[in-house]
């Protein structure tokens, strides 16, 4: 249960979450960027996902943390899965990356939730701009990723 495991098995999922999200709200261009026409500002949205596999666990109080440019929102893992309304497995177990062992959330799952269930101000202007999505249980870093998106139009002053 290192923190490779999780990375390996989180990483791709968020990427192509956010990914999709990005292509579906801000039409993307051949650049790979996902590309708005706005007059101002912009309201940004995109799935964070979240896996769990039955080979490891996750702790109950482990946190996801989402940063927008310079603002930062989060949730417990616990509150971030029950948002979802889906199903979800508690183990015993432990996850030597964090040194810990205890019960954690386990089994597996994929929750997503809205940008909109974190209390961040997505409302953006024009330019590029950085997601950043973390895990973190005790202020130990136990998964990470930066998705890089450009909003067109005037820069407002």
């Amino acid at each position: 249960m290192k923190r490779e495991k999780i990375i390996s098995m989180a990483l791709p999922i968020i990427s192509i979450l956010i990914f999709f999200a990005a292509a579906l709200l801000m039409k993307p261009t051949t650049t790979g960027l996902a590309i708005l026409q706005p007059e101002g500002l912009q309201e940004v949205d995109a799935a964070i996902s979240l896996k769990t596999t039955s080979e490891e666990i996750i702790p109950l109080k482990a946190i996801v943390e989402i940063e927008l440019d310079d603002q930062m929102a989060s949730l417990t893992v616990e509150s971030f899965i029950q948002k979802t309304n889906q199903p979800y497995e508690i183990a015993s177990g432990e996850l030597l990356a964090a040194k810990y062992q205890g019960l954690g959330f386990t089994g597996d799952f994929t929750y997503t939730l809205p940008l909109s269930e974190f209390d961040i101000n997505r409302l953006i202007a024009p330019g590029p701009h950085t997601i950043k999505t973390r895990i973190l249980y005790n202020r130990i870093l136990l998964f990470e990723r930066e998705s890089s998106i450009f909003i067109a139009g005037e820069k407002i002053k």
